[in-house]
Formats: structure tokens, sequence, C-alpha cells
């Protein structure tokens, strides 16, 4: 990589966690590779464990070297024979924090397969881990439920219904998508932060038709929002049919896999019942592949 050139770098969301981080990494790519521009990787947690700490150049190794660093926040134009370091100011992919963003944003091509084949090759654990593999034979259904895992306030979910949709948004999708398929047999695993996952899975058990031949599984114990991160999301990458919230974490699996089906809510309503507030999703969305 010759020193003179101008690169391509990202800046990070306010706090963000690995899925925010991702799709910083990820927006930066694009333009990298869209236009050509040698990127600069920037570590973020988790992403040592990750090949792109070895395969990028680290941003380190050039910033002494470059004249300036240029946030861009807006629609300024790169000048790639420059010395500089042009690195892109965060914004969000789920739609309903873009809907509220005031901010500067570009399309990403997600569909570009040589893209999303850089994205896989860079987005990949440089080690084995534990993964959950769906037994053969089955429709696999990835079902990620954000609760907060003790770190996200419980009034997030009256403020941001869509990132913390109630269970029965996960059971309205689940039989949408048994409907698609009938006498097959389901594998159903919930990846979750939740710190009591018992209640919510009798909850989608009961749900579902008596005469259903699915198998749920979970992991008992030891959720946190913190906790096996790589784990789970390597593990959807590995099954059919993903059903999300509005959460980064999950939404990067889906731009970097093709999921048979991915159902994501689009809307809600909050109410009172018997003296409690209620959230209710009202309309999801399906996309099939």
């Amino acid at each position: 990589m010759q020193a003179h050139a101008a690169f391509i770098t990202y800046e990070f969301s306010n706090g963000g966690r690995f899925g925010d981080c991702l799709v910083a990494y990820s927006h930066a790519k694009w333009v990298s590779y869209y236009l050509s521009v040698p990127f600069l990787y920037r570590p973020f947690r988790y992403s040592e464990e990750l090949v792109m700490e070895d395969l990028d150049e680290p941003y380190d190794k050039y910033a002494y070297i470059c004249q300036t660093l240029v946030v861009l926040s807006g629609d300024q134009e790169i000048y790639p024979e420059s010395n500089d370091i042009y690195s892109y100011a965060y914004f969000p992919e789920i739609m309903s924090d873009l809907e509220k963003w005031s901010g500067y944003i570009f399309e990403v091509d997600w569909k570009d397969h040589e893209f999303r084949r850089t994205l896989r090759e860079m987005i990949k654990p440089k080690k084995d881990i534990q993964e959950v593999c769906p037994p053969a034979n089955t429709l696999s259904i990835a079902i990620h439920i954000r609760e907060g895992g003790g770190f996200d306030p419980t009034e997030l979910h009256f403020l941001d219904p869509l990132k913390f949709p109630p269970v029965t948004y996960y059971a309205d999708c689940l039989n949408e998508v048994l409907v698609l398929f009938p006498g097959k047999p389901i594998f159903c695993y919930i990846f979750t932060d939740a710190l009591e996952v018992d209640p919510m899975v009798e909850f989608l058990k009961e749900s579902v038709p008596k005469d259903t031949s699915i198998v749920f599984e979970y992991r008992r114990q030891m959720n946190r929002h913190d906790a096996h991160v790589l784990e789970d999301f390597f593990s959807l990458l590995n099954f059919d049919v993903l059903i999300r919230p509005e959460s980064n974490f999950s939404l990067m699996a889906s731009r970097i896999h093709d999921f048979r089906i991915t159902c994501s809510p689009e809307s809600y309503s909050i109410y009172q019942h018997e003296g409690n507030k209620v959230v209710k999703i009202e309309k999801f969305q399906i996309h099939m592949n």
C-alpha cells in the first residue's frame, strides 16, 4: 500500500456495541470497495478475535504519516491522491433509527456479491468457536430476542419497542413461518441476552399448534448482554430463517448471509391493560429469498 495515497476508515457510534461496530466497519468498507481507496481498520471489542484484525491494514500504522484526519459527516468529496485519512461518521442501518436520523447517510449495495464475499472473509472468527448447528433435514429457525441482559434499562422496552418487542411478536412471526412449511420438521433456537429465558420459551411452545413437529432449544444459563456474543452471531448464519428485532446485531447477520426468510418488526402500539402498559407489534415484515 502506497504511503501517499488517501485512506478510508470509520468512526464509532456513541457507546455502540458489536452490531453497531460492524455497521460502521461495513459502511467504510463499502466506500473503500466502491471507490477503490485503501481501507484502514480500527479495532473494537471482539474484533481482535476476527480475521479482519490480521488481514486489514491497521489505522495506527498509517495515521502518523498522513496530513489530516477528515471526519466525513456529509457529502464531501474524497481526493484519492491526497495524503489524508477520510473517516466516515456512524449512521444506523435499522429502519426505526434511520427514520429519526438527521445526519448524513449513503446506500450500500448489500447484494453486491464481491463486496459481500469480502465482508464474509473479514467478519469471520480466527479460531473455531462453539457454534449452534441445526440438525440435518429440518427447517432451522433462529429467534433473536433482545431483552437487555442487565445492560439496557427496562423503560427502553416502551421507548423503543421495535428494538425490544414483546414475546408475542416472536410467537406471531413463528406461526406465520410455520404456515409456509406444513409438515416440515422444525428446529428452533432462541438466541437471547435475557437473564430469564424459560418463561419466554414456554410462551413460544404454547403458541404453536399442538401437532407441530418442532424442537425448541436455547442456552439455559449464563445469558447476559456481554456473554457469547461471537458464538451467537456466527451461529445465526447456520440457520434457514431469522426472526429478529430492530437490532444491528442480528440485522448485520442478515446483511452478510441470505436467510430463506427474515422477519422484522415495522410498527407498534402501546395501550393500557389492567393498569399496565402493554406493547403490541401491529405490523411486521416477512422477507423471502
